[in-house]
């Protein structure tokens, strides 16, 4: 009987030890609870379909939203003007669809008299370069005796079966307002496009990276050759070298100074757009450009998705007095989903690895903005506060103040636990003092049987 008291003692101590291991578990479940804060950020509509536009001086233009798939903006793209040598955008698409980069192409007398007006990239008779070269000085230089090379080489020196492919490929396009004599650009009656095909065109030509690397270059270095020194060629595309214009190239055309086009992409706060303008003018086109990109901000709908300063979460910091530190978003960040479905925008938060000390400020993470699934935007993520070294619980990502109500919470429970086990034991001497003075009794009333 005695043993199993005994027993019946130690299951109840086992019990109560395993509920005050679990409330222990509770509590620290609890305190992380408390002490935890996702990104709470809530998306802002930005932008405006209907806003008033500017006014510019090109007779025609088209603003298109690569991020919404649609033009924002138009003035009279369907008049025909000449785009001058934005043509060498087609030029260069058709001559690698036949030529391959690397082949070495031997300059003609023809092509290198195509330098003797307009822009040239200063090609001499037999000298040897390639499409490569030719493409980049095209493209960059705009020119006109590296396009007739590209054509002659392409075509076996049959310049107007080039200029037919030319056509042929525009008009495959979907481009019903448009119709080349030349490779170059060079100015003729039937030679003619509109703001809305061009920005077909430029679509196209960009669709290929080789060529949008090529056409978002803004300095390129072409070794010398057989013939020539080595030459340096920088892109006429001006505004690439403003800081942060947000214009990463594209190509120009330029007549005169009363007649100019071009043709670019833009990338900035996220929104990404193509801008035409024909039949603008030297000292207006770069205003023009300037201020409808701005303006592309004001009317293409989107939302903000958090602000510069947002409350982005919480970081853990090994070894902080605090091991779960607020973090801020170092930078505005925009998206720009289709229809304004703000279920396409998708936020994540990647958090370093980082150890205490920590000074406020420093980078501790990356927040990624995706739309439909593809990554458009990445900011830094920012220590909101200055972090000290903790103590020695802070090792394992527990903070001094958790550690201390840890400590206090087990010195609570282990007094509890000692009181208990105290009082259970005096219980169990009595119950053992009884259990001793009755059968002492019942000895005495035997003996007196």
């Amino acid at each position: 009987m005695a043993r199993s008291k005994e027993s019946n003692y130690k299951k109840s101590n086992r019990i109560k030890m395993r509920a005050i291991i679990i409330g222990l578990l509770l509590i620290i479940v609890l305190l992380f609870i408390i002490f935890t804060s996702g990104h709470k950020g809530e998306m802002i509509p930005c932008g405006d379909i209907n806003a008033k536009a500017p006014d510019i001086r090109a007779k025609a233009a088209v603003l298109y939203s690569e991020d919404l798939d649609q033009v924002v903006y138009s003035k009279n793209a369907d008049t025909q003007y000449a785009p001058y040598s934005i043509t060498k955008l087609v030029t260069c698409y058709v001559a690698t669809q036949e030529l391959d980069k690397d082949e070495v192409v031997v300059i003609s007398k023809r092509a290198a008299n195509d330098s003797s007006e307009g822009s040239t990239m200063k090609l001499v008779p037999g000298e040897k370069v390639t499409v490569d070269q030719l493409l980049h000085g095209a493209m960059i230089l705009s020119g006109n005796d590296a396009a007739t090379a590209l054509a002659e080489a392409t075509c076996d020196g049959d310049i107007d079966a080039f200029v037919d492919e030319m056509n042929d490929t525009v008009a495959d396009w979907g481009c019903k307002n448009t119709h080349f004599v030349n490779p170059t650009g060079w100015k003729a009656a039937d030679h003619y496009t509109t703001a809305n095909d061009l920005l077909t065109i430029t679509q196209h030509v960009f669709d290929d990276e080789y060529l949008h690397k090529i056409a978002t270059t803004r300095k390129y270095k072409m070794p010398k050759t057989n013939k020539f020194e080595a030459r340096k060629m920088k892109t006429h595309i001006t505004l690439t070298d403003k800081k942060k214009s947000g214009v990463l190239g594209g190509k120009s055309g330029f007549w005169s100074t009363s007649d100019c086009s071009v043709a670019l992409e833009y990338n900035k706060n996220e929104l990404t757009a193509i801008l035409i303008l024909l039949k603008d003018t030297d000292e207006g086109r770069e205003e023009d450009v300037e201020n409808l990109l701005k303006f592309a901000h004001k009317v293409t709908p989107g939302y903000v998705v958090d602000e510069a300063g947002a409350d982005t979460g919480k970081v853990w910091v090994k070894h902080g007095k605090h091991t779960h530190v607020k973090t801020i978003l170092e930078k505005r960040v925009h998206a720009y989903p289709k229809k304004m479905r703000k279920g396409k925008v998708r936020v994540k938060i990647h958090y370093d690895k980082v150890k205490a000390p920590l000074k406020k400020g420093t980078k501790v993470g990356t927040y990624e903005v995706y739309v439909s699934r593809k990554l458009v935007a990445k900011r830094n993520v920012m220590l909101a506060e200055d972090v000290q070294t903790g103590m020695i619980l802070s090792n394992i990502y527990i903070s001094d103040k958790v550690g201390i109500i840890l400590v206090m919470t087990i010195v609570v429970l282990a007094t509890a636990l000692m009181l208990i086990r105290r009082y259970n034991r005096k219980q169990r001497e009595k119950r053992l003092a009884a259990l001793r003075e009755k059968r002492a009794r019942e000895r005495s009333n035997n003996m007196l049987q």
